[in-house]
Formats: C-alpha cells, sequence, structure tokens
C-alpha cells in the first residue's frame, strides 16, 4: 500500500470512529495491519481539532493485545476522550471549539526546524564559498629549471674561462642529475598537493550533499507542521473576539504570512 493510500485509509478508518461507526480498538487494529497506527492517530487528532489521542498508548494497546481482544469483544473497549461526549462529525456545529493550547507545541517545534533551516543554509553557504576558491599550487619546473640554468653557466665557465672541457662536462653531468633528482621531487610534491586538493574538494562536495539533504528534511517536517495546524484550525471553531488574520500572526512558523 502507498503512502497516500495508506493515510487515505487511515483518515477513513478515523472518521468512522468519530462516527461511532466502529469502535476504536477495531480502528487500531486495522490500522496495524496496514501499516498506519502513526497516521490513524494524527487523524483523530486533526478531525478532533485536539491531541486527545496519544500515540504511544495506542502503541502499547496493540503490544499488549488489548485492543485486539477488545475488538473481538473478549476485553473492555478504549473509551473515547470524555471531551467528544455528544460531540460527533456529522454536523459543522458539532465542530470542537478553539483551543489554543493545540498550536503552542507545534510553533515550539516549527520556530525549532526554522532555526535549523536557517543554520543549514548558513553552512551550505560556507562550504560553497570554499568550494570556488581555488588553491594556488606552485610550479614544479621552477626549482629545476633555476638549477639546470646555473649548471649551463657552470659549464660555460669551465670550458671558455678555465678551459676544461673535462671540468665542463663534470659540471653539466653532475648539475643535470641534480636538476633531474629536484625535479623529481617537485613533481611528486606537486601531485601529492593535487590528490590532497581533490579529496579536501570532495569531503567539501560530500558535507554539502549531506547538509543539503538535512535542509530538504526540516523543510519536510516543518511543511507537515504547518498542514497539520491548517487542518486543526479547519476542523476547530473560529477563534474567539479576534480575527483570524491576527491569531495566525502569533504564530508565524506554522502560519507564514509569505
Amino acid at each position: 500500500m502507498t503512502q497516500e493510500k495508506s493515510g487515505n485509509f487511515a483518515l477513513k478508518l478515523s472518521v468512522e470512529v468519530l462516527k461511532r461507526e466502529i469502535g476504536f480498538d477495531e480502528g487500531l487494529v486495522r490500522a496495524q495491519t496496514n501499516n498506519s497506527v502513526g497516521a490513524f492517530i494524527e487523524g483523530l487528532n486533526i478531525l478532533v481539532g485536539r491531541e486527545l489521542f496519544d500515540l504511544k498508548n495506542a502503541q502499547a494497546r496493540l503490544r499488549s493485545g488489548v485492543a485486539e481482544r477488545a475488538a473481538e469483544g473478549h476485553g473492555d473497549p478504549f473509551e473515547l476522550p470524555p471531551e467528544l461526549e455528544g460531540w460527533t462529525l456529522d454536523t459543522e456545529e458539532s465542530r470542537p471549539p478553539h483551543d489554543e493550547k493545540n498550536f503552542i507545541p507545534l510553533e515550539g517545534q516549527a520556530e525549532k526546524y526554522a532555526s535549523d533551516i536557517d543554520e543549514l543554509k548558513s553552512r551550505i553557504q560556507l562550504i560553497e564559498k570554499y568550494m570556488g576558491e581555488d588553491e594556488a599550487l606552485s610550479n614544479p619546473w621552477i626549482a629545476p629549471a633555476l638549477l639546470l640554468a646555473l649548471t649551463l653557466i657552470g659549464t660555460l665557465v669551465a670550458q671558455f674561462v678555465i678551459h676544461s672541457i673535462v671540468g665542463a662536462l663534470i659540471v653539466l653531468s653532475v648539475g643535470t642529475m641534480i636538476s633531474l633528482s629536484v625535479f623529481q621531487k617537485e613533481v611528486k610534491r606537486y601531485e601529492s598537493e593535487v590528490r590532497r586538493i581533490h579529496m579536501e574538494a570532495k569531503r567539501r562536495a560530500d558535507a554539502k550533499d549531506k547538509l543539503v539533504k538535512e535542509l530538504g528534511e526540516c523543510n519536510l517536517r516543518i511543511q507537515s507542521l504547518r498542514e497539520k495546524a491548517e487542518k486543526i484550525l479547519e476542523r476547530s471553531g473560529a477563534p474567539p473576539d479576534e480575527g483570524i488574520n491576527e491569531f495566525r500572526s502569533r504564530y508565524p512558523n506554522l502560519f507564514p504570512s509569505n
């Protein structure tokens, strides 16, 4: 069963329970069969406009087998909260009263996620700043080229000033060997620096990918909280003695103006 179908099934069960068409325990057992216990409890709370049903208690009732026995008529059934006595989904007048306590914890969670989002964006921008900077590398040819130039000068001095062909050959041979050795060391150092830079770039890219993923998860969580708050507000009575916009302004993370 897809997540959307599972959510629709759980909401259908929630409606049937609140209309007293089936018992809470039967709905709970059927929700467990479809791996939608959390959606079932959330649907109940959204429909009643208050946090009257607890997921942990429902899961404990399932683990102990009490819910299944009650659904089969062999135990005490779960009684709906007393706040719902005489309440039904059948008419608009039966909507639960507006209770601001429903929005305070949701606003706190949304505020935390909003803060996390700002921090994640800041860290991503910092990584992108360093990713855009090119690290300068020294040319491996410079040192051996200078040594080779000095070797050639020494060779010319030995041949034309001292007039020693043997000395010139010795200077040329030794200088060339030294230049080649220095060049090999410089190339190894250069390659090592290139590898280090590539590894650092990969590390930053991986860190950015991880932060982007966390940012997406935070956005999904805060969006879920906002949708839940909208549904609770829709199902409950309007805020008393005040405009709806004034009420929304007190919870900017749940009801953003833009």
